[in-house]
């Protein structure tokens, strides 16, 4: 038995908080952000170095976003109108603008593909959190009939999942900006939001691995926290520390190869450029403990 850890990676060329991401561990995307001033900067990573890519068209922090290095999402995030409704995708090049959302927001949750995507939670222009749910079918959003159960904000950028099979995880269910974290656990099966087992860690502005499923998802890290912890459909165990803290940071994978960037902590409160990547506990049979029959 190999048991899980986490390694470091290829630092960000633009430190930044508040950043999305999406991909895999060695076709990764990190996008906007806030660093000095607002971020339209994107960068692509291979498995070891981060690379200057096409900046998106807006700008933005606290976004959402899903999809992989050659067909990817960004919707929402701040500051203001137009911005919280906008959307973006990217083919690997270049990002175009494309079919807004009906209910603007930041801090909301996403997960899916770039046809089939879902977005859930959040903060409206407002201030107000929201359990809204939207799906995306390439072009247009639309509303759907299933709410979150816990209405929320500061949500991980990513969930998890897919737009019949979604996950999202943690959050803030205080009304903007009283802070009031939640360790409400909601799968979505492209109608309906239930409610599974709770983190054993409250916690907001959590990362996720964003590739991961209803029953093996990672919750990773947050604003002052290192705790990871593996969903199995039913319940949450806690499994090895990241390094660093990563509040408001970006993270693709899988449970099983997981990769966190950016964010921020106590230590780095303006943006970090850390990159960390994670392997699960892996198990192989040892050939001399075999018989043949």
């Amino acid at each position: 038995i190999t048991a899980a850890a986490w390694a470091s990676g290829g630092a960000l060329n633009t430190a930044r908080r508040y950043c999305v991401g999406f991909g895999t561990p060695t076709t990764a995307v990190a996008a906007t952000g806030y660093a000095a001033t607002l971020s339209d900067s994107v960068e692509e990573y291979d498995g070891d170095t981060w690379t200057a890519a096409t900046a998106i068209g807006n700008a933005r922090y606290s976004a959402s976003a899903c999809g992989t290095l050659t067909a990817g999402l960004v919707v929402g995030g701040a500051p203001g109108t137009p911005l919280y409704d906008l959307t973006e995708e990217y083919d690997g090049t270049n990002w175009t603008a494309t079919g807004t959302l009906n209910t603007g927001r930041m801090e909301a949750s996403a997960f899916g593909i770039q046809t089939a995507a879902v977005l859930a939670g959040g903060a409206t222009p407002g201030g107000t959190k929201s359990g809204a749910t939207e799906e995306y079918d390439g072009s247009t959003w639309a509303t759907s009939p299933g709410s979150l159960n816990t209405p929320r904000h500061q949500l991980p950028s990513g969930g998890a999942g897919t737009l019949t099979a979604g996950i999202t995880f943690g959050g803030n269910d205080g009304t903007p900006p009283a802070p009031a974290v939640t360790g409400a656990t909601e799968t979505y099966d492209g109608s309906t939001w239930t409610s599974g087992g709770s983190l054993n860690t409250a916690r907001s502005m959590v990362a996720s691995a964003l590739q991961g499923t209803t029953t093996s998802a990672l919750c990773i890290a947050g604003p002052t926290q290192v705790i990871v912890e593996a969903y199995d459909g039913t319940a949450w165990a806690t499994n090895p520390s990241t390094t660093v803290v990563h509040g408001a940071a970006g993270g693709v994978g899988t449970q099983s190869t997981g990769m966190v960037f950016g964010g921020r902590s106590p230590s780095s409160p303006t943006g970090m450029d850390n990159t960390e990547l994670f392997t699960g506990e892996t198990s192989a049979a040892n050939i001399e403990t075999l018989t043949t029959s």
